[in-house]
């Protein structure tokens, strides 16, 4: 508690109506019987008050001494007491000793809690090649992105001293409402080969990626190609409610170019990943392998591989 301020100040209205010598009264006497009660309050203030809200003793600062009004889950009844206690409850945050189970959906409000439980299942990627099983563990509004591998990079096999990387994969995006127990059959394509060579002689020409799937319920919903290893063809995709083909090979001049044409040397993109522009180069999801070299003489340098394919599942609502 603060030390309270009771000297008495009521010095002027006890004098008599006409205060004179006859009474013991100065003219001194009397001017400092009229200042007394502020000289009073300010030696209070100075020497009394604001040394105790100052202090930082403890058990005797200022905060043990001013009253705090009642705080949910906050005990105590000064400030003191009630910083205390919160400081308390955020180390016992910071140091984990929440029991573990104790903090659960119910405890939000219904849209973080909706968001939460649903978050496991917000995004699923599979980039592994070959087949995958999803089942939806929740209905609602689904979003299937379906990516075809990328060609491997080579030369063109109609003038093998014209290099040539390998085209992206096509892309599908399909949009589905699915209940909870709906089967989905992901089938997700390999990256094609690039130009194998064996000591310095072409051994195989570069492959296409292959493609992706996506078949729900036993029907095929979706399909993209994988991207091509030579000119005049792109990848393309069906069935998705947005279709997008695989992109072609880029013009590069890292290599150079051959008889004055522009060469196609980098791998081209997918919707989801780009080509490899150099042999060192891994290409994204999708997309192209770097160009084969040919150096004359028959005498070849090896193309790179494709990128994997896709299928990405993400659930909107």
């Amino acid at each position: 508690m603060m030390t309270r301020f009771n000297d008495d100040v009521e010095n002027i209205s006890k004098l008599s109506d006409r205060p004179n010598i006859e009474d013991g009264y100065t003219a001194a006497s009397l001017k400092a019987l009229f200042d007394k009660a502020g000289v009073d309050i300010k030696k209070y203030i100075n020497t009394v008050l604001l040394p105790e809200l100052e202090s930082t003793k403890a058990g005797e600062s200022g905060a043990d001494k001013i009253g705090s009004a009642p705080i949910a889950s906050v005990p105590g009844n000064s400030v003191q007491a009630k910083l205390k206690a919160l400081s308390e409850q955020i180390n016992g945050i910071v140091n984990g000793t929440i029991p573990d189970g104790s903090v659960t959906p119910e405890k939000f409000s219904p849209e973080i809690a909706a968001f939460l439980t649903s978050a496991s299942i917000r995004v699923n990627l599979y980039t592994e090649p070959g087949s995958h099983t999803f089942t939806v563990s929740r209905d609602g509004t689904y979003k299937f992105t379906v990516t075809g591998g990328g060609g491997g990079g080579g030369v063109d096999p109609d003038n093998t001293s014209h290099k040539l990387g390998g085209g992206g994969g096509a892309t599908a995006v399909v949009f589905a409402d699915l209940k909870s127990g709906d089967v989905c059959l992901l089938n997700v394509g390999a990256g094609g080969h690039g130009l194998v060579v064996t000591g310095n002689s072409l051994t195989t020409h570069a492959s296409d990626g292959t493609g992706s799937s996506l078949t729900v319920n036993g029907a095929l919903v979706a399909t993209a190609e994988g991207g091509c290893a030579k000119k005049g063809k792109r990848a393309v995709a069906t069935g998705g409610q947005i279709n997008y083909s695989g992109g072609y090979p880029k013009a590069g001049d890292y290599y150079g170019t051959t008889g004055g044409e522009i060469e196609l040397c980098f791998g081209g993109d997918s919707k989801l990943g780009n080509g490899a522009a150099f042999s060192e180069d891994t290409p994204g999801i999708g997309g192209g392998g770097c160009c084969g070299r040919y150096y004359g003489s028959g005498i070849y340098g090896a193309g790179t591989d494709g990128g994997s394919g896709a299928v990405m599942i993400e659930y909107m609502k």
